[in-house]
C-alpha cells in the first residue's frame, strides 16, 4: 500500500483543521462537540496542541461512557492502524465530520488486518466520519453463502450510529448480529459509501483499493439462533455499489426501513436470506434462498 501526498495538499489539510479545531469546543454547521462538565472530549492526534492521545484505542480505554473522541486528520498522518473494540456508548468523530466536511479525501482513515477492524459490543455508540478498510485484499469468495465474515468493516453486536462512513477491501462492509437483549432495536446507517462509487474518495491519497465482497449484511438479534431477531435497521441516504456478491442482505424477520439509497452496479442485488443456520462448525450458512432481486435504488 503506498502514500502520495502533494504540498498543495498538506496545506489545504493545514487550514482545514485551523478552521476546524478550536480549542476543547469544536461547533460548526451541524455536528457540536463540546465538553461539559459531566462528558469529556478526548482529543486523538500526533501534533495537535490538545492531544490526549496518539491513538483511538488508547482514547477509548481512558473515556468514560457519553464522552467523546475527537479524532484528527493532519497532513503526514491521516491513518490510524487500529483493531478498535468499542464496548461502551461513546461518540468517535472526525475533525472534518465536526466541522460539516463532507469529503472522505479529508476523514481519517481507519485501518488493519484483524477479522474486524472495527468491532462494535456496547449500544450507544455513534461513528462518524471515517474510511475504514481491510489492509489486504479480501480473498476470492467461492461459496457466497459463507465468505462474508471473513473479514468485516464494522461488525455490530449491539445497535449504533454509522454515519459518513466509506468501507472498502472487506468481505463485508457492515456485518449486524446482535445480542438478545436488542431484540426489538436496530442502528441507524446513513450517508454511507459501501464498495467503490465513482467518487469513493481518498482519490488523492493514492490508497490502493478494492470493492468488498458484500455491502451491508443485517442478520438481526440471535433469539437462540442468528438472524431471527424482529427489530429494524435503518438505512437512509448510502451508497452502496460495486461490491463483488450482494449489496444488501437481510433476514426475512429482519427487513431494514430504507430511505433514498443507491445501491447499484453491486455484482448481485438486494437479497432476502430466508432461513439462516448454523453449521457444524458453527459458522452462519443461508439455506433456502429465494432467487436475486436485480439491482434498485430506493
Amino acid at each position: 500500500m503506498s502514500f502520495r501526498y502533494g504540498f498543495g495538499y498538506f496545506v489545504r489539510m493545514s487550514a482545514l483543521i485551523s478552521v476546524i479545531v478550536l480549542g476543547v469546543s469544536v461547533v460548526l454547521a451541524e455536528e457540536s462537540v463540546e465538553e461539559t462538565q459531566e462528558r469529556r472530549v478526548w482529543h486523538v492526534c500526533m501534533r495537535c496542541k490538545d492531544k490526549d492521545a496518539e491513538s483511538i484505542t488508547d482514547a477509548l480505554r481512558r473515556a468514560n461512557p457519553k464522552d467523546t473522541i475527537l479524532v484528527y486528520w493532519e497532513p503526514g498522518f491521516p491513518y490510524y492502524m487500529e483493531h478498535l473494540v468499542i464496548d461502551k456508548p461513546v461518540r468517535i468523530i472526525s475533525t472534518a465530520a465536526a466541522g460539516d466536511m463532507m469529503n472522505y479525501d479529508y476523514y481519517p482513515v481507519i485501518a488493519s488486518v484483524s477479522p474486524q477492524v472495527v468491532y462494535i459490543r456496547s449500544p450507544g455508540v455513534e461513528l462518524i466520519g471515517f474510511n475504514i478498510m481491510y489492509l489486504q485484499r479480501p480473498e476470492e469468495c467461492h461459496d457466497p453463502r459463507a465468505c462474508y465474515a471473513d473479514t468485516v468493516g464494522i461488525r455490530l453486536e449491539a445497535p449504533a450510529t454509522i454515519r459518513h462512513v466509506a468501507i472498502t477491501n472487506c468481505a463485508t462492509g457492515i456485518l449486524a448480529v446482535y445480542d438478545d437483549e436488542y431484540l426489538d432495536t436496530g442502528s441507524i446507517i446513513s450517508h454511507c459509501r459501501i464498495g467503490l462509487p465513482p467518487d469513493h474518495g481518498l482519490t488523492e491519497t493514492g490508497f490502493s483499493q478494492t470493492r468488498n465482497h458484500y455491502g451491508i449484511v443485517l442478520l438481526g438479534a440471535r433469539q437462540d439462533g442468528p438472524g431471527l431477531g424482529t427489530g429494524s435497521d435503518k438505512i437512509t441516504n448510502c451508497q452502496i455499489m460495486r461490491n463483488t456478491q450482494y449489496g444488501l442482505v437481510y433476514t426475512s424477520r429482519n427487513e431494514p426501513i430504507r430511505r433514498n439509497n443507491t445501491i447499484q452496479f453491486n455484482s448481485r442485488g438486494p437479497f432476502r436470506v430466508v432461513r439462516p443456520e448454523l453449521d457444524d462448525q458453527n459458522t452462519l450458512v443461508w439455506i433456502d434462498t429465494p432467487e436475486d432481486e436485480s439491482d434498485k435504488s430506493d
